[in-house]
This record gives structure tokens, sequence and C-alpha cells, in this order.
């Protein structure tokens, strides 16, 4: 089956990558999206030892994951408007969000749902006694199990596939020429020169910074634009040049928030080191789901 899979998947990429180039980008990342959500769903129909029906959707299930490099080419025009706006580019930050927050997400995902599963009863397979021959031995789940199986692994998924679809049709770079009049604009503020920003229809003129505005500015970045705002109201610093210092022995609200962050941190990283460390004996622990046999 995970041939299949892989190998559907393969031979998609030359349809997307025409559909992508034929028509809108835009149109096509959401029709991806919507492809995956609907061929995820139809193994809700797959009914009992049907193996022919279960290829057969494992090979239409493969076919949204030959668009994957279309979130990268988005995820590419969103660097280039933030260069546009900011006049740095700050694509190893995208590429860590893009890269991290999925992984992120996998822990919980892969074990949250089999942990459910098992407290529902689920039952796993067990091992003839009696037979020297690695023979499994499958048991039959209570139609609460097989329920439970069919929302979490499938309804689940499909649901917040279906809102991410929602929430992608505000994605405002829509057309072709948008991404064309962004690199326009990248390229006349090298030159020094302001631009038409294609998506507010404003003009974006980058001030040149010295070499000290722009390591403050990095500094900076490390913050919300909420906090930064904040500390220029508590500075008094809006509308002037001049730097108002806090008073002697009063933390500002990003070194308050700085320490908050590391102590949150530190007891976090205790914390769940020392859960860990005590859940190790359960490995030993034969009857339970998952453990070594």
């Amino acid at each position: 089956m995970y041939v299949c899979f892989f190998v559907m998947a393969l031979l998609a990429v030359p349809m997307w990558q025409w559909l992508a180039t034929r028509y809108d980008k835009r149109n096509i990342w959401l029709a991806y999206n919507l492809v995956n959500s609907l061929t995820n769903f139809m193994y809700v129909f797959v009914g009992r030892n049907n193996y022919v029906a279960t290829i057969i959707i494992t090979l239409f299930n493969g076919i949204p994951v030959g668009g994957q490099f279309l979130i990268e080419s988005v995820l590419a025009d969103v660097i280039d408007y933030d260069e546009f706006l900011h006049y740095s580019r700050t694509e190893g930050a995208f590429t860590v969000f893009a890269t991290f927050i999925p992984k992120l997400v996998s822990i919980p995902a892969q074990a949250l749902p089999l942990a459910i599963i098992s407290a529902i009863g689920f039952q796993g397979p067990t091992h003839d006694p009696l037979s020297c021959a690695d023979n499994r031995m499958y048991h039959e789940q209570t139609d609460s199990v097989k329920t439970s199986i069919r929302i979490i692994f499938v309804g689940i998924p499909c649901v917040c596939t279906i809102v991410s679809f929602i929430v992608k049709l505000r994605y405002p770079i829509k057309k072709q020429e948008i991404v064309d009049d962004i690199a326009h604009g990248v390229q006349e503020h090298m030159r020094g020169n302001g631009a038409r920003d294609p998506l507010t229809e404003k003009w974006v003129v980058i001030d040149p910074f010295t070499e000290r505005q722009e390591d403050f500015n990095f500094l900076l970045d490390n913050f919300s634009r909420d906090r930064v705002k904040r500390l220029m109201l508590e500075q008094g610093q809006i509308g002037r040049m001049e730097n108002t210092p806090a008073p002697a022995g009063q933390k500002t609200m990003l070194v308050k928030g700085v320490e908050r962050n590391v102590i949150v941190g530190v007891v976090s990283v205790v914390g769940f080191t020392t859960m860990m460390g005590t859940t190790f004996k359960f490995l030993l622990i034969r009857s339970l789901p998952g453990s070594p046999r």
C-alpha cells in the first residue's frame, strides 16, 4: 500500500507543476488542500477485508502529496513580499517556523490518538504462546473503537484541512501579476526608489538605515510589534528621536517579558525531563499497549 501511495505521489508531481503554470498558483494551492481532504475522507467507506478499495483510495490519496511543493512556492512569495515591506530577507525565520511547527504538532498528533483508542479499549495483536513462529493473533475491535478510529484518523484531519482551506481563501497574493509587481518593487527599493504596494495600493518608501540602526532593528526582531510599541509608549519615544531611558532600577516591559520567558522555559525543560525519566519504567510493563514484547 505504501508503494502505491508514493508511486502515485511521484507521478502526480508533473500534473501539479503543469496546473500551477497553466492556472493561478493560489487556486491550484487551494485545490491541493481540498483534494487532500477529500481523498483522506474516502477511507471511511472502506469495508472489512476490502483490500482492492483500500489500494484504489490509497492511489487517490497519493495524488495531493505530489503537490506539496506548492507550499514552498507560496512561502517564497510571502518571503518576497516581506522583503518588499521591510527591505530585508528573513527567509531563515520563515523557513524555521514552516519546518518546526509541523514537527511540534506531530508529537501530540501521533501520541494522543494512540492513547485515546487504547483507553477506549483497543486490543493490539498478540502472539500465540504455543507457537514457536512469529504468528500474530488479531482481535475483533468493538464498535466504539472502530468509530473512534474513523473519527480520529479520518474525521478530525478532514475537518482541520477544511478549516485551513477556508482560512487560506483570504491569502491575498492571488495572481501572478501581483508576484511580478512585488519582485519589481523589491528591485526599485534596491535602487533607492519607492514602489507601489500591489496589495494595499499604498506607496512604500524604504528609508536607509545606518549600521547602528540596522543592528538595533535586528535586536527588536526578537519581539512582536505590539511589545515594541508598548516599550516606546513606556519610554515616551513616539514622535521624537531622542532616547529616554527607563528610570534607574525599574525594568522595562521587554526585560520583564524576557525574564518571564526564561523562567517558563527552564521550568518546562526540568518538568518534562523529570516526567520523561519517571515513565521509562512503563516500557518494561508488558501488559501496556505498545510496550516491547
